[in-house]
């Protein structure tokens, strides 16, 4: 069933969009590119559907090709025998998952978008972009240089080398850590566990519902400046970890409000 789904031979040099579809409970889905852009969407439905369109492909030419069997579907752009060392396999992809299958997302450059993802996605992008719309499930992310964005209330550990994460509508303790630029985190919801908002050298930004109370003993505060507008609490529910190293580190409620408990307060580094 799968071989007549999915496992078509490879199309070299495909100028036109190439689809296939894969059974709805596929475990894993992996998809793999030089450059390009890939869309991962929730749909109605009994399979799902992997689409892929050519862009730039350069003069040689490149190979989509589709494989897998039952435990694992594998979509990929490859340069043909043809094509020279400069050229790229430029392709846009579009995931559509009737089920939960987990997506596996390698770029070297690009742009990602997850919309309202189910189950788990892993991506890994050399340098571009992450959009998160209403994603529900769990994403990690590595980004080499970049940006993470968008509303998640899924858990998740992401990750940037030079660039930033701001994420909204949080429900869950996400691991955000960006080794230069800067971290912003809000949450609908108080997160139950730890949180992990870090900048290596840069600005964190997080903020929490009002009333929220929240254990930061263990954040960072050697180098940088830090600022709180929740009340720290050894046994709360939420414990915040990491901090800027250089840099300053801010946490706030979401809801400004002026109750004396609530007002901003410095605390020097040490």
């Amino acid at each position: 069933m799968l071989a007549s789904l999915l496992m078509m031979a490879s199309s070299a040099q495909a100028a036109e969009p190439v689809a296939r579809s894969l059974p709805v409970d596929m475990p894993l889905l992996q998809i793999v590119g030089d450059k390009g852009e890939v869309t991962v969407r929730r749909v109605e439905g009994s399979q799902s559907r992997v689409t892929a369109t050519p862009k730039r492909w350069g003069e040689g030419g490149c190979t989509l090709d589709f494989s897998g069997d039952a435990s694992q579907a594998t979509a990929q752009a490859l340069p043909t025998a043809e094509a020279n060392m400069m050229e790229s396999c430029e392709t846009a992809w579009l995931v559509e998952l009737a089920g939960d299958t987990r997506v596996d997302i390698n770029l070297a450059r690009g742009k990602v978008t997850l919309e309202d993802a189910p189950a788990r996605v892993d991506v890994e992008l050399g340098s571009g972009k992450l959009v998160l719309v209403d994603t529900q499930g769990r994403v990690d992310a590595s980004l080499g240089r970049g940006k993470i964005k968008g509303e998640h209330q899924g858990e998740g550990a992401l990750a940037v080398g030079v660039g930033r994460i701001k994420l909204e509508s949080l429900e869950q303790p996400i691991s955000a850590r960006v080794e230069l630029g800067s971290v912003k985190l809000a949450w609908s919801e108080v997160p139950q566990g730890t949180v992990v908002a870090h900048a290596g050298i840069g600005r964190v930004r997080t903020a929490l519902p009002y009333g929220a109370t929240a254990d930061m003993a263990d954040f960072d505060r050697r180098l940088a400046s830090f600022r709180t507008a929740i009340p720290h609490r050894n046994s709360a529910d939420t414990r915040l970890e990491g901090g800027a190293r250089l840099g300053a580190t801010r946490v706030k409620t979401v809801i400004e409000h002026d109750e004396p408990e609530a007002q901003d307060v410095v605390v020097s580094a040490e």
